[in-house]
């Protein structure tokens, strides 16, 4: 009876938030450091639970490690931290673009705060295999801690499904881009930077503006030819009525001269109507030297009206084909989802460096 009283004040186990309270003020706040690699990330402000060793799982659970790179820090330790990764073949097609690429890609999901994230795969980071985490059957240190391992890891059960998710994830979010530039018919390697496209298509576009322009000359040299074999027509018609006029003129002048000549002498002839008949023949001729300078000018800025047609198609051409200004387009093919396909899905054991100020980075 006693006892039983003197321990009724009891309220029983502590919840999570009592034992919170309880250690406020007790644990240390570490701040994330930055990692300068692809994998940087902001961490939880206070490392996980550590295990001392590293848990044991059913033999029939898959698990891998990722190969450690880089120096280790001064002072840092090596701790292990799980998630899950995916290594999956791409199939990228395209029949319009001739697009036929296989692709081997690494997809890593995080655990943070001890805990796999309810939208899997959706905050995943992918790598081309050549370039991803390299990844081994045995840990590189075997002092290393291990962070608590979320349940859901430990039951190889959940691994089938996950390995669907992985698929449809893939064939949502995965993209082979390129570029394209129409006005070449030229397309960029998979993942070729606009700017090095540019460079590269340069000569391409040097050599099909030559060849454009060529071919605007050529359609315009019969025309152009005809128009100043007409010029010259012209010009010879012109000559040919002043040359008439002048004759004309002088031929009344002389006559003139000589009806004057006459009345001096007190005599009259038929001269006097011969000097009016010249007269007329000569305005005649002055009139149809007018005409011909007329049709001289017309024919002369038809000409020059050709030229300026096909001077501004070659300055089109120049404009269309300058390398700085083609018109290229992102093109961006899915993968075929009936070819996607996973060649493994494990619990992956991810390296990280902590340090003694309590932050840490990755080490992968």
């Amino acid at each position: 009876f006693h006892t039983r009283w003197a321990l009724s004040y009891l309220s029983g186990p502590l919840s999570r938030a009592q034992i919170s309270r309880l250690m406020e003020g007790r644990r240390p706040v570490a701040t994330e450091a930055t990692s300068q690699g692809d994998h940087s990330d902001v961490a939880s402000s206070a490392p996980p639970p550590h295990a001392a060793a590293r848990p044991l799982l059913a033999a029939d659970v898959p698990q891998c490690f990722a190969v450690v790179s880089g120096e280790r820090p001064l002072e840092a330790k090596l701790a292990y931290r799980p998630g899950l990764v995916g290594e999956a073949k791409l199939h990228f097609v395209k029949a319009n673009e001739d697009i036929d690429v296989w692709r081997d890609v690494v997809a890593v999901e995080r655990c943070f705060d001890d805990e796999l994230s309810p939208r899997r795969w959706d905050e995943a980071m992918t790598f081309p295999r050549e370039t991803g985490p390299r990844l081994t059957d045995r840990p590189e240190d075997e002092g290393a801690v291990y962070a608590d391992l979320p349940s859901e890891l430990t039951q190889a059960k959940n691994y089938r499904g996950w390995e669907k998710e992985l698929k449809d994830w893939l064939y949502q979010s995965e993209r082979l881009r390129f570029h394209r530039c129409e006005t070449l018919d030229e397309r960029s390697e998979p993942d070729e930077a606009e700017a090095e496209f540019r460079i590269r298509i340069t000569q391409t576009a040097r050599e099909q503006r030559d060849a454009k322009k060529e071919d605007v000359r050529k359609k315009f040299a019969v025309r152009i030819k005809r128009q100043e074999e007409a010029v010259a027509k012209a010009e010879a018609d012109v000559e040919e009525q002043k040359s008439q006029f002048w004759a004309k003129i002088g031929q009344m002048l002389f006559r003139v001269l000589e009806v004057l000549l006459l009345r001096t002498v007190g005599s009259r002839s038929r001269k006097q109507i011969v000097t009016s008949t010249s007269a007329t023949q000569a305005m005649r001729e002055r009139r149809q030297s007018s005409r011909a300078s007329d049709r001289l000018e017309a024919e002369q800025a038809e000409l020059a009206d050709l030229q300026a047609q096909m001077q501004a198609e070659l300055d089109h051409v120049d404009l269309g084909f300058d390398p700085s200004r083609l018109a290229i387009e992102p093109v961006e093919v899915g993968p075929r989802k009936a070819d996607i396909s996973v060649h493994r899905l494990a619990l992956v054991w991810l390296p990280w460096w902590e340090k003694r100020d309590g932050t840490r980075e990755p080490a992968y």
